[in-house]
Parts: C-alpha cells; structure tokens; sequence
C-alpha cells in the first residue's frame, strides 16, 4: 500500500526530529525536533487562543480519519512502534486479538484527578512526557552534560522504559491502547466519525495474519472486525492482506448512535477542560519547594499546566533548568549559573504554555526569586578584601558597590525592589557559605525594574550583560 509507506517514511522522519531535540541540541535538525514539542495534543489542550485551534484539528482528524496523530506525530507512540518491529524481528511470541479495554473509564480518572490539583497522574501519563523523560537523560548523557548524574531522572526514565519499551517488545503499542488518555480521547473521536480501516467479510478468509501484525491487537479475525477507537491507522494489516480483505477509508458507519451516548463526549469534554478547571478550582497558591522557571507565574498554574515533556530543560543554553522530583517537573538550579537577562529560550520552548510571559521586556522585570543579601558572609567584611563580582553581574543593579571611605574596600549594597532573583550574584559569590540566598517565590511579581544610579566608575547599559549569543559565564579569578 502506498499510503502505508508514505505513513512509514513521515513516521520516521517526526521520530528522528524528536531524537534530534534530545542528542543534537542546538543543530537545526535539534531546534526543528524542539518545533514538534509544540504539535503534540496534551500540550496543545492547555493553550488557549490560536494554539487551541490546532487541537480542535486533531480531534477532527480523529473523527475523519482515525487516530493518525499517534501513527504519525506522538513521539511515546513511535518509540513503541520501533520496539515492536524489533520484537517482529526477533521472533518474540506475540498474543494476538485482545478485548476492548475501557478508555471512558481512563478518561473519567485522569481527568477528575487533574481537576482536584493531582496532575500527577495526568503528566506520568502523558505521552509526550513519557517520552521526554525516557529520552532526556540518554541525551545529556550523550552531550556529557552534568544532568546525565541525575540518579532520579534515570530511575524515572526506567519507569518510562517499563512502560512503553518492555510491553513493546511482546505486546506492540500496549500503552496507546491501555494507559494513554491521548489515545482514549482520540479513540473516542475514531469511534464516532467515519474513517476507519476496516476489513471485508466477503474477502476475509480469518487466516489471522492481521491479528498477529496488528501492534494494539484490536483486529479480530474471527468476527473480520477491525475497533476503530484501538486503531492507530499503521496499515501494516493492508499491506499483509493476500486476499486484498482490508481497506481504509470512510464507510458511513460512524454514528448518530455514538453521539447519543454521552459518556464517551462527557469524558472527552472533561479531559480536555480539567487542566483550566483545576487551576481555577485550587484557590490560593502554595508557597513552592523549588524555584520556577520566568512566566510559570504560581506552583499551582505550573503544576497544573506543565507536562514534564523537558523542552525548556533542552532550551536553557547554561543548563540551569533540571528536572525534579517523581514528575520531573523542571526548577531552576543556580549551583549551575544564573538564568540570562536576555534569554527567552525557556519560554519560546514551553508547548503547554505553562511558561508564558508576553515579551522579554516583560521577563526582565519578572521576579522568579526572593534574594536575600547577608552581609557579614561578604569576603569584603570577612577578608577585607576587594570583590565586587555581584555588582558586574547584576542586570539590574540591585548590587551596587559603595565607598567606604579611607582605604576601605567597597561594600556591596542591595535593594531588593529592583531584584528578579536571576540568580546571578548567587553563582559569583566566592564566599563559602555564599553571601547570597535565593528563596522561591509564591507568585511571580513584577519588580520595579533597573535601578537608575550609575556604579562606580560608569556602569554598562543592563542590556548588554547577557546578548542572546553570548551565555558565557564571566570568569572571576576566586
């Protein structure tokens, strides 16, 4: 079948893409694989305006023409399809024709869970977090990056590999067709509309090679039936058929009896809104355990709306966004550098929007962290020495240094208004402990922005301390 190869050759570029954004950041191939991130539907869900249109689209698709989103553009979907080739290859035992399971039932959970403040449930779940967890740390690793010694991100990732690799193997696309809410609520779709791949009981001869082939194990020969809510449009079954049996296309029989039934649209309905609901049902935000990368705004919008898919981890070009805790929700780590004054690429990598701020005017006022200056850890006060590195650092210069008068050495002196919590005079500090001390904010405030007074000597325009194409951290000799 032509379509099956031209489904194949797409299938395996997106897939590349994706491998690219992990192992090749940076290259075009990387940023185009970034690209894709914004594409996948449980990200899309929580957008609102333009991005929400795209969803609606793949829900059509779904209803038209069956679930070709996860024959094509889910990356955890692809990964699975890989490993159950290679399970074909070497001759791993397969089990044939399996029931429906109950995709309403997974829907209904997922998405209560989400709308009571337990998003958890909803991001191991999910798809393209699955993915970014599995394929994240293999990345760093390959880029030698520090994150690679990130023992709890690869024990994540071993969940990630029981999840979509091992069933793989013995079972195909045994996630797409039990676990993932994506494929319910698009199966919920498939089920409805019209298109479908469907098999001709005057040609069939139940010789059951389709059963065998089929990676979710939703064709049954015995009753030459094929569950279109299951299907995820490979066409492997097609191009195996010697008696021309199985055709896809549209056959009319997509229903008005479907869209009586409520559950299934309920449920759709629900999944798609418990993020929105959730965040407006949680009420006041809690103080948080980590600090948030610019435009998550609270802990609760973060928690809620991110999707742990690690793009803006793959973003951040001084890999100071890492991955925390069971969900792999990122923070920001400062032991690593400090977030740039002129950099937007977390924000312009976030697919779910759970990092949204309007420009980057915006985010050079945003204030991500409470910082607080003790003065008597200062190597000024301590050593009595020259230092000064806070105040080169600073973007805002809410570190300026001050005359002391006589042979002093200069003091630095702090105001917390015109701070963001960067993190820059955090990393430079060469006291130990450091003088510095950023905590995490509650909500992302506005502060008040540059301060005005010039340093010592002529202070730089704030603007030039971080260019977008130089993330290079300054070198002070402590």
């Amino acid at each position: 079948m032509a379509a099956r190869k031209f489904r194949l050759i797409l299938a395996a570029l997106v897939f590349l893409l994706f491998l690219a954004a992990f192992f090749l950041a940076g290259t075009p191939a990387g940023t185009a694989g970034k690209r894709l991130f914004s594409l996948q539907f449980s990200p899309l869900l929580s957008r609102a305006g333009s991005k929400s249109v795209f969803a609606a689209l793949l829900l059509l698709s779904a209803l038209f023409l069956g679930r070709i989103y996860c024959s094509v553009l889910c990356p955890a979907g692809l990964t699975q399809e890989l490993f159950h080739r290679i399970g074909g290859l070497l001759r791993i035992r397969r089990i044939g024709h399996v029931r429906a399971s109950r995709p309403v039932a997974l829907l209904f959970v997922v998405s209560l869970f989400t709308l009571f403040g337990a998003a958890w449930l909803a991001d191991f779940l999910d798809p393209i977090g699955l993915f970014g967890r599995l394929a994240a740390p293999v990345g760093n690793m390959a880029r030698r990056n520090e994150a690679s010694l990130d023992w709890g991100a690869w024990l994540v990732a071993g969940a990630g590999a029981v999840l979509l690799i091992a069933p793989a193997l013995f079972r195909g696309r045994w996630f797409c067709d039990r676990l993932c809410p994506v494929g319910a609520l698009l199966g919920v779709f498939a089920s409805l509309g019209g298109g479908r791949v469907r098999i001709a009981p005057d040609r069939c001869v139940s010789c059951g090679q389709c059963e065998k082939l089929c990676p979710t194990r939703c064709a049954d020969a015995a009753a030459k039936t094929i569950d279109p809510a299951r299907c995820v449009v490979c066409l492997d079954c097609g191009a195996a058929c010697r008696f021309g049996a199985i055709t896809y296309g549209r056959d009319g029989s997509g229903g008005r009896r479907g869209f009586l039934k409520a559950a299934p649209a309920a449920a759709g309905m629900l999944f798609v809104s418990s993020r929105e609901l959730g965040q407006r049902l949680a009420g006041d935000d809690p103080e948080p355990a980590y600090i948030l990368p610019p435009g998550a705004a609270s802990d609760t919008r973060h928690k809620l709306r991110c999707v742990a898919c690690q793009a803006c981890v793959l973003s951040c070009p001084v890999g100071i966004i890492r991955p925390m805790g069971a969900s792999e929700r990122p923070v920001l780590d400062y032991n690593r550098g400090y977030c740039q004054y002129a950099c937007v690429e977390c924000l312009r990598a976030c697919p779910a929007d759970a990092l949204h701020l309007p420009s980057l005017e915006e985010k050079q006022v945003t204030r991500v962290g409470d910082t607080s200056l003790t003065l008597n850890r200062c190597v000024v006060v301590t050593n009595r020495t020259s230092c000064g590195a806070c105040a080169e650092v600073c973007p805002t210069h809410a570190v300026v240094m001050v005359e002391q008068g006589g042979d002093e050495p200069t003091l630095p002196d702090f105001k917390k208004e015109h701070c963001i919590g960067c993190g820059a005079c955090y990393h430079v500090c060469p006291a130990e402990p450091r003088a510095f001390f950023i905590s995490p904010v509650r909500i992302q405030e506005k502060a008040v922005g540059v301060r005005l007074e010039e340093r010592p000597g002529g202070g730089e325009d704030p603007s030039g301390v971080a260019a977008p194409e130089d993330y290079a951290l300054p070198d002070f000799p402590f």
